[in-house]
């Protein structure tokens, strides 16, 4: 889900993830240190879980072209597979 920066869309992105995630829910946050320090923030506060991601590898797109949803896919699956995750920088 994308969730642009200020406190009510965090509030939505937040819902969301509690409807869809029933008990305990890890976030990944790409840049919690940077420019996702104020989602990392708002998800802290109330105890959830909220780590640090590396920018996933991006492969050559046709024109340059982004995939939001496809590199969320792909942050997740990496996570998924580590036996560690990194506590977020905030």
């Amino acid at each position: 889900m994308q969730c642009p920066t200020d406190a009510m869309r965090y509030r939505r992105c937040f819902d969301f993830g509690t409807r869809h995630g029933a008990g305990r829910r890890v976030w990944e946050i790409e840049g919690s240190g940077s420019f996702g320090s104020g989602l990392t923030t708002f998800l802290l506060e109330p105890g959830e879980w909220a780590v640090e991601i590396d920018r996933p590898a991006r492969p050559a797109r046709r024109n340059g072209a982004k995939n939001d949803e496809l590199d969320a896919v792909c942050a997740a699956r990496e996570a998924l597979s580590r036996d560690h995750l990194a506590a977020s920088r905030v």
